[in-house]
């Protein structure tokens, strides 16, 4: 449920009048707005599809959360304030990205809990 309300957070953002967001310097810079909407989009999404360790339910995650990344991008391309650009999927991806170590901590810690991998320095849990 929170992915839905999360993911209809983002597309009313996208169409709603933009608001002034810096760039990094340098001219082309990853827009930090869509890192952190990214990052927390796929943290939901793999929740959301059962935080599960084998490898489809992590890119099940990523494959969502960048289609909605497309679609909105796409979306912009329609509304005359707005415009629908390649490198704010950069920004997006960087946000799913940088999810990746956060999810392989939780799923590396459920396994510790379960038992299932050992801890460092060859002790028990």
């Amino acid at each position: 449920m929170i992915l839905i309300v999360y993911t209809a957070a983002l597309f009313l953002l996208a169409v709603t009048p933009p608001v002034p967001a810096p760039l990094t310097p340098g001219g082309f810079g990853l827009k930090l707005h869509h890192v952190a909407a990214f990052f927390v989009f796929t943290l939901l999404a793999w929740y959301a599809y059962g935080t599960g360790a084998d490898r489809k339910t992590l890119l099940r995650a990523v494959l969502h959360s960048f289609a909605v990344g497309v679609a909105i991008e796409a979306v912009q391309v329609f509304i005359p304030y707005r415009t629908g650009r390649w490198q704010d999927l950069i920004s997006n991806a960087a946000g799913i990205a940088l999810a990746q170590p956060v999810i392989a901590a939780v799923r590396t810690h459920k396994r510790r809990r379960a038992g299932r991998v050992p801890r460092r320095g060859g002790e028990g849990p």
